[in-house]
């Protein structure tokens, strides 16, 4: 059974009506899913079908089923490709266009890391142990709004708020607590905007912000309290402790708390702010959950400590990147810079993660940055995996604080047992679709009177045209036996009797309708005879162009296709009717007509088109390719062949009605 599970085979059915085997490695599944990323907002059952489609165009098709295809593509019935909606179109589209520009998946960045050794104190020393940490459940925090996982460290109240409003890196919105109103409607509720803030000491002034929602017909009385905490009121800042008012409608009221700038260095100080309501005011109003905010005032004097806000950090190995705190402590004076790198513990950069290398630059004031290290989900269940962040190399005075590293831990969230088995059933359905192989006539039937199979959701305008005006055929071919009937040899005898039915139909209905339009058998017969019996034929020569790798097929079905014409479809007839004259005692003899001419004229056409070919091949203003290659070439080989065509039917045309003498 394990190497069951190392390999996933689509097993119903084993193969197709061809007898290709049709099954895929658990690593293709996988790598595409890779290659789609972890962007794509995609259900299973869309991926499924994206990976059918890849499969569909990766596999080897016979000329039979190119012209069946093209066939089917002229009379709106089912495609044997995967017809994608418009929308996972354009992402297949994209994948593909991606994977021929990279050729194969590689990190997006390379590893660049060297060894330095120096006793310098802003630098690592790569040689210390690294510690072993074990994990509780309980010391995870999910941040599910950034999809991000942390280990919380244990610092004393950490600002997780905003900054003042004065302060010119902050303006980050506040976002309002949602709180249930079941009590009375008329009822107002009261909180800070947010639970914590920051100012810089040199502003000299924070601004805290109440907030009311609910009911704001009415005129709300509420209090501010300033309470030390390392910070001290009359030295660190003004001491508040005063009744504030929001008016009728008013929804926020901002009130300003001086801070004192006393041009002394000393660590980032702390003080809180109280909300309450007066006596009276419970009747109106109550509060929120945002009753006391927290008032950072970090120091400026000096350039500060850089160091990392967590020391571990935890990510889920689905999100896609860890995004890492850099905070500056202790100081904002000045313009300073840090380097950071990672490192390898038990994650392997360009294998788990993308390994990075850079610097970061904190402007004057500035206090925190981000580092974003892509994650690499290899979709492989294996244990939890780490790698860690070093900050070194300060400038601008600054200096490493206690945090100058964090460990990455990598979280292994794959169920990838389940998910790959469950698409790898819906895949096997979108390729089952794909059969040529009929089951049953009612099968068949369905088939034929549903446009594009039923499919409605692929189903374009040429799709619904061709089906209205096949309709009729494709009912009556329905009644042939389907292939699972006797191996097939039934469905092979049958068809040929319909087929020569159908030929015999064709040739009356041609000579009628060259008798309407005065036209001689012999030039019907060369063109509208001709174009309709060879139009599969250039749809599925369209196809395979398109499709296979080389200009084989598209080229081979038309030669393929002529040779059968020629030498099966008039040596065959020819070889009946000897064999039954001379049975006869009499000799079997075909006279000479218009189309000596006609065949002379178009075995010219024949050698100068396989010529242009040959030509093509070897010429690099055609992109040394028999098909397609540069656009103008490509154009005028095209027209130029129409040409050729066109010049063929007026010159036997001209024959015929003896404007061209020919003694054949």
């Amino acid at each position: 059974m394990e190497e069951e599970e190392q390999k996933l085979l689509l097993t119903p059915p084993d193969h197709d009506g061809t007898g290709s085997p049709r099954s895929f490695r658990k690593d293709e599944l996988l790598q595409f899913l890779r290659d789609l990323g972890q962007t794509t907002n995609l259900s299973l059952e869309d991926k499924a079908q994206l990976f059918a489609a890849k499969l569909s165009e990766s596999m080897h098709r016979s000329r039979m089923q190119y012209r069946i295809q093209g066939s089917r593509m002229l009379t709106g019935g089912k495609s044997l490709f995967v017809n994608l909606p418009d929308k996972l179109q354009e992402i297949y589209t994209e994948v593909n266009k991606r994977d021929s520009l990279v050729g194969h998946r590689t990190s997006l960045i390379a590893r660049t890391i060297e060894e330095e050794d120096n006793n310098n104190n802003n630098n690592i020393d790569s040689d210390l142990p690294i510690p072993l940490i074990e994990f509780s459940t309980t010391a995870y925090a999910v941040l599910e709004c950034e999809q991000r996982i942390y280990e919380r460290a244990i610092k004393p109240l950490p600002f997780d708020g905003c900054f003042s409003a004065d302060h010119p890196f902050g303006g980050r919105k506040p976002t309002l607590s949602k709180i249930e109103i079941n009590d009375d409607p008329r009822m107002a509720i009261l909180e800070f905007a947010s639970s914590s803030y920051a100012v810089l000491e040199r502003e000299q002034r924070v601004t805290i912000e109440v907030v009311r929602y609910g009911f704001t017909n009415s005129v709300i009385h509420f209090r501010l309290d300033t309470i030390d905490g390392t910070a001290t009121a009359g030295e660190d800042y003004v001491k508040l402790s005063e009744e504030f008012k929001m008016e009728r409608g008013q929804q926020e009221k901002r009130i300003t708390i001086h801070v004192i700038d006393d041009n002394q260095w000393e660590p980032d100080e702390t003080f809180f702010v109280k909300l309450s309501l007066p006596e009276g005011e419970e009747s109106r109003a109550k509060l929120g959950s945002k009753t006391i905010a927290l008032v950072t005032i970090i120091n400026d004097d000096e350039p500060g400590f850089i160091e990392f806000e967590e020391s571990i950090t935890l990510v889920k190995e689905s999100v896609g990147k860890v995004e890492i705190k850099v905070v500056r402590v202790n100081g904002a004076d000045g313009r300073v810079s840090v380097h950071y790198r990672t490192k390898d513990i038990d994650a392997v950069a360009s294998r788990d993660y993308e390994s990075s290398q850079s610097e970061i630059i904190f402007e004057h004031g500035e206090i925190s940055k981000i580092i974003a290290i892509p994650i690499i989900d290899d979709l492989e269940a294996e244990k939890d995996e780490s790698f860690a962040v070093e900050l070194y190399d300060t400038t601008g005075g600054a200096q490493l604080g206690k945090h100058s590293r964090t460990v990455v831990t990598i979280i292994n969230d794959d169920d990838y047992k389940t998910m790959a088995n469950r698409m790898a059933s819906l895949v096997q359905i979108d390729i089952d679709k794909l059969s040529v192989t009929k089951t049953s006539w009612g099968q068949q039937f369905r088939d034929s009177m549903n446009v594009n199979g039923g499919d409605l959701e692929t189903a374009k305008a040429g799709h619904y045209i061709g089906h209205a005006l096949a309709f009729f055929w494709k009912v009556l071919f329905a009644f042939v036996p389907p292939t699972a009937i006797a191996s097939g040899w039934l469905t092979f005898f049958v068809s040929l009797l319909f087929i020569a039915i159908l030929t015999a139909i064709v040739g009356d209905v041609a000579a009628v309708f060259g008798c309407l339009v005065g036209l001689k058998d012999s030039i019907t017969a060369i063109s509208f005879v001709a174009l309709g019996t060879s139009l599969p034929d250039t749809f599925a020569s369209m196809i395979a162009a398109k499709n296979s790798k080389t200009a084989d097929d598209a080229i081979g079905n038309v030669t393929g296709s002529n040779g059968v014409n020629v030498f099966l479809g008039l040596g065959l007839p020819w070889l009946i009717a000897a064999t039954y004259w001379e049975s006869k005692n009499l000799p079997f003899t075909v006279k000479a007509g218009d189309l000596s001419f006609s065949v002379l004229v178009f075995s010219v056409c024949c050698v100068i088109s396989m010529t242009v070919l040959i030509l093509r091949r070897y010429l690099s203003v055609f992109g040394k390719a028999e098909l397609g290659g540069p656009t103008i070439p490509k154009y005028l080989c095209s027209i130029f062949f129409i040409l050729l065509w066109i010049g063929y039917l007026t010159l036997s045309g001209l024959q015929a009605y003896g404007h061209i003498k020919w003694q054949s």
